[in-house]
């Protein structure tokens, strides 16, 4: 097996990773929001109030948070390996890493998921709990920092792109739009779930772009061996009538 092969072949489940791990990120955001408890609203409530100290679902929200870093850590690899550019998929790699960081400094919603961080009810009042929580923000902050150049590398990197990678490369104008439009609005009154799940799932939504068309790339033939029956050369050897 060639390299060459060997890379498509790394590739491929490198992009069936990726979009498996969006599909976990939805899937246990969706879960846990039904199992939560009573008054907690995909529209209104924060995404990490699931993963909270103190939430009723705790280990699903932690577990939804770590699916969505994965798929930016393993979607980043897809670019390293797949894009003629590679400080897109670097940066892509390290937003994954921060974003870990929200599941390891989790925000403390001492009266459940409903309604934490609103302003109806408030994080621990100071000690380590509140330094963990301020941590949780920091570490958003900056995943958000570093998609943002993300999205923007990735766009003028269309110049070096080739194929359907350059049209991927050109996506990430609207879908990073998308996704810090979602930011911008986030403080809006009784929609703040609403916009935050726009803003991470427009990410994941070009993550899964990228996988896709990785997907799509034809692996490069392996090389022809000799057909059954033909007798292989040997040093010296004559040539055949």
């Amino acid at each position: 097996m060639t390299r060459a092969v060997r890379d498509a072949r790394w590739r491929r489940w490198l992009a069936l990773f990726t979009i498996a791990a969006v599909v976990a990120f939805v899937a246990l955001d969706v879960v846990a929001s039904r199992l939560a408890a009573e008054g907690y609203s995909m529209r209104r409530d924060y995404v990490s109030s699931l993963a909270a100290v103190g939430s009723s679902v705790g280990l699903l929200g932690q577990l939804c948070l770590i699916a969505y870093a994965v798929a930016h850590m393993v979607a980043g690899a897809v670019m390293l390996t797949a894009w003629r550019t590679k400080v897109a998929g670097a940066f892509l790699v390290l937003a994954g890493i921060l974003f870990t960081g929200t599941a390891a400094f989790r925000a403390h919603c001492g009266d459940g998921e409903a309604g934490c961080g609103l302003g109806e009810q408030g994080s621990a009042a100071g000690g380590p709990a509140a330094l963990e929580a301020g941590m949780h923000g920091v570490m958003a902050g900056l995943y958000a920092l570093v998609m943002f150049a993300v999205f923007g590398i990735a766009a003028i990197s269309a110049i070096w792109e080739r194929g359907a990678t350059r049209v991927v490369a050109l996506l990430a104008i609207p879908f990073g739009w998308a996704s810090f439009t979602g930011i911008g609005q986030m403080d809006a009154i009784g929609a703040t779930g609403a916009w935050e799940r726009l803003w991470l799932g427009a990410s994941v939504g070009w993550l899964v772009v990228v996988a896709v068309v990785a997907l799509s790339r034809r692996s490069p033939a392996r090389p022809a061996g000799p057909s059954p029956g033909t007798p292989c050369a040997t040093p010296g050897s004559p040539p055949g009538p």
